[in-house]
């Protein structure tokens, strides 16, 4: 996409910080990396926090659980397991499903 502009800036890809001056509509598109298997980062500047206002969709992981990140936590879906969500986390070397409530309260009772 060519564009012209006051600073000089013949293609997007030029400038290194954009800026927008309003939401961001992808019009029914996605967001991907521009390389196979990198990460997308969302990044708020100082103390502020990534809000999602709408129930977040995760879809279940096809083949294998995901690999353990260094210094991260992961969470994943899929089929719902002994704990009741099919909602899993990766943490180091643990792989393990999160109980629901309804559940708890039952091996609660148990054990």
């Amino acid at each position: 996409m060519m564009v012209t502009s006051s600073n000089g800036l013949t293609e997007v890809v030029e400038d290194t910080s954009p800026q927008l001056g309003g939401d961001l509509d992808v019009n029914g598109k996605n967001i991907v990396s521009a390389t196979s298997n990198a990460d997308i980062q969302i990044i708020p500047s100082g103390t502020g926090r990534v809000t999602i206002e709408a129930p977040l969709k995760l879809n279940d992981q096809a083949v294998v659980p995901p690999a353990a990140a260094t210094g991260a936590k992961l969470v994943y879906a899929d089929t719902v397991g002994g704990g009741g969500t099919g909602i899993y986390f990766v943490d180091g070397s643990t792989n393990d499903e999160l109980v629901s409530k309804s559940k708890a309260i039952v091996y609660g009772l148990i054990f």
